[in-house]
């Protein structure tokens, strides 16, 4: 894939650089880059499947979904970035994949995941949508997978970090609620994916 603009300012501000995918980088159960783009083209189907459901369902937790962020309209940038992140955060409880969905590795929209509850990717992806009913450009947000170290271990995570107008760049995280600087995220990048495709985060070489 050739790396697009926003994709190499999103990790010049990290940084890092940007090179097309090898799969020997990337975590076994992430490795098969087409299934990663078919699932986010199918996330987004279900994303739009869904609008119906997100402006008039009943459901309590997507009612309070809708009011929270019709309160939202017309804020500035940051009090929506910083809002957003604390509502998902809120509403969405915290459940594996195989709880809910009974496999490994699942991509939940959002109406499911605050029905259902959702893990780090739902999170990101819920955050997208709910940016995306208030006009933010697709092409300027981005899931980002990598790891983080907790209790002396690694382990898989994924946030949302979006592009202000200002050229920005800023990290939703379902394990913060504070929405910080992308070079401030709390976890070590390993790849992207976005509407554009899949892309890695590699450090750059030393001179």
């Amino acid at each position: 894939m050739t790396i697009t603009r926003r994709q190499m300012l999103l990790v010049s501000a990290l940084g890092l650089v940007a090179t097309s995918v090898r799969a020997e980088f990337i975590p076994p159960k992430h490795r098969n880059m087409p299934r990663i783009e078919a699932r986010l083209t199918k996330w987004r189907d279900h994303v739009r499947a869904q609008r119906d459901l997100l402006l008039h369902s009943d459901n309590p937790r997507i009612a309070a979904w809708r009011r929270a962020n019709e309160a939202l309209v017309s804020t500035p940038q940051s009090t929506l970035l910083q809002s957003t992140n604390v509502l998902i955060n809120r509403d969405i409880p915290y459940k594996s994949d195989y709880d809910v969905w009974k496999t490994s590795d699942h991509w939940a929209p959002i109406g499911d995941a605050l029905r259902h509850g959702g893990d780090c990717e739902d999170y990101a992806l819920a955050k997208a949508t709910t940016l995306s009913f208030h006009s933010w450009p697709e092409t300027r947000y981005h899931l980002v997978i990598g790891n983080i170290h907790r209790g002396g271990k690694s382990e898989a995570h994924a946030i949302l970090v979006v592009e202000r107008d200002d050229g920005t760049y800023w990290a939703l995280d379902n394990l913060h609620e504070q929405v910080v600087p992308a070079e401030d995220m709390h976890m070590t990048p390993l790849y992207g994916v976005d509407s554009q495709g899949v892309w890695l985060f590699t450090r750059p070489l030393k001179r």
